[in-house]
């Protein structure tokens, strides 16, 4: 299965990388977009990913290693 995943952020330098939204889009279902900016959507975006790490997938991205990486460490979530 493959999983497209992009992030918006403004602050590279921060812990925090300044997170805005994330856009996921797994093989064979609709496009999803979280709103990172608030609890709500910052949680909702934090249980689909954790709910994904369950299963097996090939991890697209544009620059995983400078941006999505990084903002999934932000989100307290394990890259890995």
């Amino acid at each position: 299965m493959l999983v497209a995943l992009d992030f918006e952020f403004n602050r590279p330098s921060d812990p925090d990388m300044g997170l805005i939204s994330c856009a996921l889009e797994v093989e064979g279902q609709d496009p999803e977009s979280y709103w990172l900016r608030d609890e709500e959507g910052r949680g909702a975006c934090i249980q689909r990913l954790q709910g994904l790490a369950s299963e097996e997938f090939t991890l697209v991205t544009f620059t995983g290693h400078l941006a999505e990486i990084p903002c999934l460490i932000a989100l307290g979530l394990n890259p890995l």
